[in-house]
Parts: structure tokens; sequence; C-alpha cells
């Protein structure tokens, strides 16, 4: 831990600065330690030549005092003892005999004892040997008095006895410290000023050397950051013949070989640079351009990594399908709906095999649940070494052209089962009016036999049953022009449905009904109410067990909205397919035509409006129905139609028809009617009738063999230009069988079969007026 901080610390520093204190540190140490030495030495020299020379005098001293001691002559052993006493460093004296009695003990003036301990002296008869003793101030010198004999060592020989006599008394010096230890500060004093002085002196070589080392490495250290900045003119400024110098010129060699290699590299950088700016300005051009393409197309386009992952998508893509690149990039987008899986895995095989495709029809999902039907083609793109790295996906929003040809073809499926139904319709109204007249006339005839009006009344009902197919058959062959559409209130014939379902439908039923008070619309009351019906009716079929049926109606934009829902069995997505077909129902036998739906459909297109379907299995069905609003206008009164029988006043009338029942029927009616009348079963007989008898008006067949109505009309009028000619037919006067106005300036009057004899005796009525 303690060598991690100082390496710290030292990190802080540049190598002159640790140079410096390391020179420092290593001078300092050597002085010390030398002056430690020293002191050491001078310490142990004082102390020792304290000691020997202690010896020395407790020895002389334990001499002379062999005869005073062994005789116990205290005056002589005060004489020795005095003499020793004015030794410099002597503090006191003791000499004891050999039972340990104290002969005499002296202190010099001004010493003070206390602390000595005398018991850790050594007694006399304990101890043979010189011995010393200390404590902070006093040295104890010990040396045993000997019974003087001929054969005592000398003791300046050996500081240990050989005894050859027993001992009579010890010898005990005490020697002050004070003085030594003067000598040994004195001596430390003058030790630091020496190593003070050396190590100053020591610190200035080293900074010398320091200086004198490190300054060129300093300035090797400069130059090599000018080098680091770029600045590779930086010449170092040294001059030794050390090899500090060989580094310094080696390094001037490199600089300027470095500043050559920097030209260079400038020159071919420049250049470089320059191709790499314009290779960059036309990748960027390029990359615009293609961006401006993508960005531009009106189909959506959406780029995918070969991960699936989306990187690119344009703005055509956001606002067909909903997701902003923001949303989506980097990221999988699941937009692909279950029935699409099949066709889109196709296309992902081929991409993932390297392989293009175009034009192949699938469904898509937007961002809000919708699923467009679009048109696909994609590629692969490839990187430079020809890796596949993604692929682009061109999605063609093909949901309008798919709606339009749907409309197209129901337009044409109708408009193939109006020619058929129109060509039917003929042949059937025509045998419906021989029905009708004989019916009619049973009626009128028999007007007093209850039980004959009854069975007229019902073949009547059962012809008018039959005419109204055939007029629901004609609604796929019929336009009936804007001109005689009448402004209506939309709400009071919603009303009017309203009020005969609420009263006729089971009470199980909950009809309810929001409308406003106006909806002004230009169209057909009859038409529309008979849509209305229908619609309800169904609803009312599809829930034999009760439910609720909703009407409501408004005004949105420039469209009056109508809209009827059920909660009944609701349809699959085959049923709504073909749910517009004529002929088409899911009804039991005898229970359903099959054209209810398919005459709304044509009466609401009469109308120039639209109708849409939505519905789900055991959900129930809804049907929204638009119309163009009418701005201003006056609500047109509704026409009482009269069905009073009016009676001719012996006019000539000319019938030309081709069917034999229906021309006796319609004489038998005529002259029941106060008419005189004659018949032809051609058109050339009739002109011929014409010239010959010259009758007061004509009722003319328009569709006969050889010579049509028209061909005969346009003769006679040739002959005579103010002739009273009514036109009866299987077709309708307007809509693809119809005539044209060349051949309407023909004519006073049309009447569609099959007749009416009240509706015929009116115009022939208002012909005569």
């Amino acid at each position: 831990m303690g060598i991690t901080k100082t390496r710290r610390f030292l990190s802080k520093f540049g190598l002159k600065y640790k140079s410096i204190m390391v020179s420092i540190c290593m001078v300092l140490s050597i002085v010390t330690i030398l002056a430690i030495y020293f002191i050491s030495t001078q310490r142990r020299l004082l102390i020792d030549e304290l000691h020997n020379r202690a010896a020395s005098l407790a020895k002389n001293v334990a001499y002379n005092c062999e005869y005073p001691v062994l005789l116990e002559d205290i005056p002589a052993i005060k004489q020795i003892v005095a003499g020793i006493m004015s030794e410099e460093d002597v503090a006191f004296v003791q000499i004891q005999n050999v039972e340990g009695k104290s002969l005499i003990d002296l202190t010099k003036k001004g010493i003070l004892r206390r602390g000595v301990e005398w018991e850790n002296i050594p007694s006399v008869q304990n101890t043979f040997n010189l011995s010393f003793s200390e404590d902070s101030s006093f040295l104890f010198v010990s040396v045993p008095i000997w019974k003087p004999s001929d054969e005592l060592v000398s003791l300046t020989e050996n500081p240990t006895i050989a005894p050859r006599s027993k001992p009579i008394g010890r010898a005990t010096i005490g020697f002050s410290l004070n003085r030594t230890k003067e000598l040994i500060l004195s001596s430390i004093k003058s030790t630091l000023i020496i190593t003070v002085g050396i190590a100053g002196v020591g610190i200035l070589v080293a900074l010398f050397l320091v200086q004198h080392l490190i300054q060129p490495l300093l300035s090797l250290v400069k130059g090599t950051r000018e080098i680091a900045s770029g600045n590779f003119s930086y010449q170092v400024d040294i001059s030794r013949n050390d090899e500090l110098g060989c580094l310094a010129n080696s390094f001037n060699k490199m600089a300027k070989e470095l500043e050559n290699n920097k030209k260079e590299l400038d020159e071919y950088s420049k250049d470089l640079e320059k191709k790499i700016q314009e290779r960059t300005e036309a990748l960027l051009e390029s990359e615009e351009r293609y961006r401006t393409v993508l960005d531009s197309s009106p189909d959506p386009i959406i780029i995918y990594d070969m991960n699936g992952k989306v990187i690119y998508l344009n703005p055509a893509f956001t606002r067909v399908f909903g997701w902003t690149a923001e949303e989506v990039l980097g990221k999988k987008i699941d937009y692909v709906p279950e029935e699409s899986r099949r066709e889109t895995q196709i296309m992902i095989d081929k991409v993932l095999a390297g392989e293009s495709f175009s034009g192949i029809e699938s469904r898509r999902l937007t961002k809000e649940g919708d699923i467009l039907d679009v048109s696909i083609s994609g590629a692969v793109y490839r990187n430079r070494d020809g890796i596949p790295v993604g692929n682009i996906i061109n999605l063609r929003d093909i949901t309008p052209q798919k709606k339009l040809e749907a409309h197209f073809r129901q337009i044409q499926k109708m408009e193939s089962i109006g020619t058929i139904a129109s060509g039917v319709s003929h042949n059937f109204r025509n045998i419906l009016t021989a029905i009708s007249l004989n019916s009619q006339l049973m009626r009128v005839k028999y007007a007093d036999n209850p039980e004959l009006s009854n069975i007229a009344n019902r073949i009547i009902a059962e012809v008018e049953k039959g005419s109204r197919l055939v007029a629901d058959l004609m609604q796929f062959s019929r336009k009936k022009p804007r001109a005689e559409f009448k402004i209506l209130n939309l709400v009071e014939i919603i009303r009017e449905v309203y009020g005969l379902i609420s009263k006729s439908f089971d009470k199980k039923i909950d009809i309810q009904i929001d409308v406003p008070e106006l909806l002004l619309v230009r169209g057909d009351d009859a038409g529309l109410s008979q849509v209305f019906m229908n619609l309800c009716t169904n609803a009312r079929d599809a829930m034999p067990d009760g439910g609720r049926l909703q009407i409501k109606a408004r005004q949105k934009g420039d469209k009056s909205e109508v809209i009827i829902s059920d909660t009944g069995y609701g349809m699959d997505k085959e049923t709504l397919e073909k749910c517009f077909d004529p002929f088409f129902t899911t009804k039991e036998v005898g229970k359903g035509t099959g054209l209810g739906l398919s005459t709304a459909y044509g009466i609401v297109k009469d109308h120039g409006g639209e109708i849409h379907v939505y519905s789900e299995p055991k959900i129930g069905t809804t049907f929204k129905l638009y119309f163009p609003v009418v701005s201003g206008g006056k609500v047109s009164g509704k026409q009482r139609v009269e069905s009073e029988i009016v009676h001719g006043k012996g006019e000539k009338v000319l019938i030309v028809e081709d069917e034999a029942e229906i021309l006796r029927s319609m004489e038998y009616f005529l002259e029941f009617l106060g008419y005189r009348v004659a018949s032809a079963r051609s058109g050339k007989e009739g002109i011929d009738k014409y010239k010959s008898w010259k009758p007061d008006a004509v009722l003319l067949d328009r569709n006969m063999p050889q010579m049509d109505g028209v061909t005969c009309a346009r003769r006679i009028i040739e002959y005579d230009p103010v002739a009273k000619i009514v036109f009866i037919s299987g077709y309708e006067e307007k809509g693809p069988n119809g005539i044209d106005e060349s051949a309407r300036t023909l004519i006073k009057a049309y009447i569609t079969k099959p007749i009416d004899i009240a509706e015929l005796s009116q115009v022939l009525a208002q012909l005569f007026e």
C-alpha cells in the first residue's frame, strides 16, 4: 500500500525533479550513515577511555590499601582515598573490609549519590574480579583488596585475578559521567556541523551532476513533443561527445528524415484527399439522386437488411401504411396478414436466393389494421464484393384498382343480367297482359257476382306480384334519368318505412330510429322506399328469435348517410361477396326470390348513390347507403293516381298487336268502354288499316315481327302528321331497350305491359279531350 502511494506521489513529478530528489536522498543517506558511525565510534572511544582510566585507578587504590585494610588503618586509608578524590571524574570512594563493613566512604563535595544501588555491587566474598556497573549519572568500579602475598600477580597485567590468597576487602570508586557526556555531546555537535557541510556540498555536486545529465534529456523530451505535435523541423541543440550527444545527433537526423517524409506524405495526402473529395461528392450526388428517386416515388418503397430489419422507407410508405421511419428503422415490421403469408414466404425465398421478382399480388396491413391489396416487386442489392446485404421492395397500392375491377365486374354482371332480364320481361309482360286484361274484364263485367269478382281479384293480385317481379328484374337495365327524379325529404320516406315495419314486424325485434328532421335528396320515392323496405325485411328474417334493428340517418359532408343494422345471423365472407348477385339467396325455397339486395343495389346506383355492407357471423349486418345531398330546392308533393275507368264516346281506335290473346282482350275491353275498334296483327297490316279506316287513335305494340312499332309509327306519321299514337310494350320506355328521342316525338303516350284498364281508359280520354 505504501509503495503504491509513493509511486503515485512520484508520478506527479518530472524526471528532473525525481533525479534531484533521488540524488539528495542518496547524499543525505550516505552523510547520515557516516555521521552516525562517527558519533558512535567517538562515544565508544570516550567510554572505553573512562573505563580504562577507572580500572587503573581502582586497581591502584586496591593495591595501596592492602596493608591499611588488613590492619584497618583508617588514617592511612583516608590518605590514600584523598589522593584519589582529587582526580577530576572521581565522585566518591568506598573501602570495605571482608565482612562488608565500610571502613571509609567519601563523596566529593557537590555530588549527590541518590540513585546509586550499592546492593548491586558484588560482595567481597562472591567475586575475585574487577567489575563495572553504571546508572544514568555514575560509573561504578569495584575491585577486591587482597591479603598481601609474595605470589600475588600484578593487577596491571590482567583484570582477572588468579587468587593465591583470600580477599580482605573491596574498593569501590564512583566516577561521574558528566564530563564524558559533555565530550560526547561536543563530538556530536561537531560531527553534525561537519555532516551538514558535507551534505550541502554533496547536494550541490549532485544538483550539478543532475543538471548536467538531465538537461540534455529534457531537451530530447521537448524535441520529442515537438515531433509528436508535427513540428518535424525542430532540432535539439546538444553539443557533447558522450552518449547523450550521440543520442541528440541521432534524434536530429530522425527529425530531418521525418520532415522530408512528412512533406512527401502531405503531397500524397493532398492528392489522395482531392481524389476522395471528388469520389465522395460523386457518391453523395449519386446517393442524393437515388434518394430523390425513392423519395419522390408514388409507390411505397421499403429496404430491408438480410435479417429483415428496416433500413429505409420512403414518404409514400408512410402515407399509405402509416408507419414513420423513426418508428420502424432497425426493427422488423409485421404487416403481413395470415392469408398472405404463403406468397410472402415465396418472395422471401427468392430474395434469399438472390433472385428478383415483379408484380406478385398480395395483401398488407396498415398501421391502423386496414388491409390493402398490393402488387409487390423486389430485388436484392449487393455490396462492392457482390455479397447480398439487403433487398429493396416496391409495394404498389392496387386497392383502388381492385375495388374498381370488382365494381366493374359487378356492373358488367348487372348489365348482363339486365339485358337478359329485359328480354325475359318483355315476353313475361305479354303473358301477364293477357291474364291481367281478362281478369280485369271479368271483375268489371261480373262486378255483381261476388264469387267471380273474388276470383278475378286474386288473379289480378298475382298478376301484380308478377308485374312487381318484372319491375325488379328491370332495375338491372333501367336507368331512370335524374331529370325525372323529384326533390324528396329522405327522412319522410324512412319514417314511412319505420311506421310500416313497427306495426308488422314481430314485437321481439327492438326497432330503433335516429334521424334528423330534413335530408333533401333527388330521387324516386317509391324506389327508395323499396330499398329501405327490402333491407329491413332482410334484417327481420335474420332475427327469427328477436334482436335489435337500428335505422340511422345523418348528413355527412355532401352526402346523406343512412345506416341500417341488425344483430342477426350475419354473413360469412363467401356470402358477403355474393349478396348483391341477382337470384342469390340463403333463404328456404319459396321464401325469397334473391332479387331484394340486387334490386336495392340497382336503385341506389340509379340515384347516384353508394351502398356498402359490413357483416360478421353471429354478430350482425350493417348496410351503409350514401346519396348526394340537394342544396336548397323544394320538396315535391306526391301525385295522386286515379283508378277510375273513363268510357269513350264512340271514337275509332285501331289496335296493332301481334299477340292474338292480348288483341282479343283489348278489342273486347275497348268495345266495353264504348269505342269503335279495329285491329291488325302486323305493322304493315296496321298501316293499310289506318289508311283505309282513318282511326282517331292507334294503340301500337312496339315489338312485332317483320316491322317493329317504331317503324310503323313513323310510316303512319309520314302519312298523317297529326296521328295520335300510343305505344304499348313489354319493354320500359327508357333503359337499354327504351326508345330514343326521335321515336318519342312520334307518340302521345307510352304504356308498359301488363296493361291497367283504368290507366288505358284515362290515356285515351286525355287524347280525345
